[in-house]
């Protein structure tokens, strides 16, 4: 089966607790980068799971990966701008 390339938009808490562990360990998951706003987290949670690169903007990341889909990890009610931004 193929691989699937995610990238993760957001790395809080609720990232570290319930997807990157999952995704991480998928076997037709690969996660080739992750973002947050300061880049930070997505700096620490890049080194814990292995993700190669990490972004200070998912608009950016999303132009710059070829990636087959993202997790939206921000708080609902910022979805639909992240989905209608012009990148996306």
């Amino acid at each position: 089966m193929k691989q699937f390339k995610i990238g993760v938009i957001k790395s809080s808490w609720f990232a570290d607790l319930w997807y990157l562990p999952v995704l991480s360990l998928h076997p037709h998951a690969e996660l080739p980068a992750i973002c947050s706003e300061n880049g930070n987290n997505a700096g620490l949670m890049a080194g814990k799971y292995g993700i190669p690169r990490s972004y200070t903007s998912y608009e950016e990341m999303i132009v710059t990966e070829s990636l087959d889909g993202v997790c939206i990890i921000t708080p609902n009610r910022t979805h639909f701008g992240v989905l209608c931004s012009n990148t996306a």
